[in-house]
């Protein structure tokens, strides 16, 4: 007898496409069959398997279940879509996942597809074990989209993506995985996590803390489809509230910073030429001698301000063009995320 291997799961992928299904079965029962992958645990512990999302892979009503298997040595496992309605919970059969001839397959019943629900199974994970080991299977690979590429030139625009059987959105999330070039290497996130994908709102500050004007504000919305939309906003006050950017607006502040600074400059210049005027010993001497304080103070106040406000200028030309925002939209599939649509592949953390 051989040994049983070090991992039985070594061989199985981490996602698979469970096969479309349609009301015309006319393709015939192999087009609801999938081979998944070699699993032959030797002389090992049996395989069990668990479900997990099955409570929120539909917005609402339906919920899956997995049977265990009544031969471990031969595993297969029913796996149901129930409903609680008046009449008490109906249970209905739609696919069974089976173990055979050292191969973990899937196939869908010839009825599933008269389920409204059952499409929406891809949106679980069956939790393999055997001993030590375990595997999580997603039943659905990730859609590939392009990136929401944000331009100043244009501060606010959204982007749509079709989905197919999306779960109850409550539990979706959206999450900013890549800010690529042109966004500043030290804008941060406000929340630095992942928000809900049904209204959540996720700040990008661009730049340093100590100078961050810029910042673009994501809205994520999961109705029929998903749809981020992106405004920029500027914020001189860090107590203050964003307001959204637009160019005049823009000018009018870059002309008010400079005339504030030119106001304070001709402040300080005067109280210079009183100084002069009076012996350093006199009360006079002494409170312009305060008042300049105030007013070197301002000019500093003022000098700072248009520095930083020019450097949001000079970030304000990069991104002019466009600057791409990569990220994930994923189900809580209890303890594990299955991935709905991503822009980019897996991130080192």
């Amino acid at each position: 007898m051989s040994s049983p291997p070090a991992n039985p799961f070594g061989e199985l992928p981490p996602a698979v496409d469970l096969p479309r299904l349609a009301e015309d079965s006319s393709a015939g029962a192999a087009a609801l069959e999938l081979r998944i992958g070699p699993l032959d645990v030797g002389g090992g512990p049996a395989v069990t398997a668990t479900l997990l999302g099955g409570q929120h892979a539909v917005a609402r009503g339906a919920q899956f279940e997995l049977e265990p298997a009544a031969d471990p040595a031969a595993p297969q496992w029913r796996l149901l879509v129930s409903e609680t309605g008046s009449g008490g919970t109906q249970r209905q059969p739609i696919a069974t996942l089976k173990l055979g001839d050292g191969q973990l397959g899937f196939a869908w019943d010839a009825d599933a597809a008269k389920h409204p629900a059952a499409a929406h199974l891809v949106n679980c994970v069956v939790r393999l074990s055997s001993g030590s080991n375990t595997h999580d299977l997603k039943l659905r690979t990730a859609v590939r989209g392009d990136a929401l590429t944000v331009s100043f030139k244009k501060p606010a625009g959204n982007a749509r993506w079709k989905l197919d059987a999306l779960p109850d959105p409550k539990s979706v999330r959206f999450e900013i995985l890549v800010l690529d070039d042109p966004f500043p290497k030290e804008s941060t996130l406000e929340p630095a996590g992942p928000i809900d994908a049904d209204g959540g709102v996720v700040w990008i500050k661009l730049g340093r803390p100590e100078q961050q004007i810029l910042a673009v504000k994501i809205t994520a919305d999961l109705s029929q489809v998903f749809r981020v939309e992106y405004d920029c906003h500027f914020q001189l006050d860090p107590n203050g509230k964003p307001a959204l950017l637009t160019r005049r607006e823009f000018q009018n502040v870059e002309r008010q910073i400079n005339q504030n600074q030119l106001g304070a400059l001709n402040r300080a210049q005067q109280l210079r030429a009183q100084l002069l005027k009076h012996r350093p010993d006199s009360q006079e001497h002494a409170q312009v001698t305060e008042q300049l304080k105030v007013a070197d103070r301002q000019l500093q106040i003022t000098a700072e301000l248009l520095e930083k406000f020019m450097k949001a200028k000079e970030l304000l030309g990069a991104l002019e063009n466009g600057a791409p925002v990569q990220f994930r939209l994923f189900y809580l599939a209890d303890d594990c995320q299955v991935d709905l649509l991503r822009t980019i592949g897996e991130v080192a953390k």
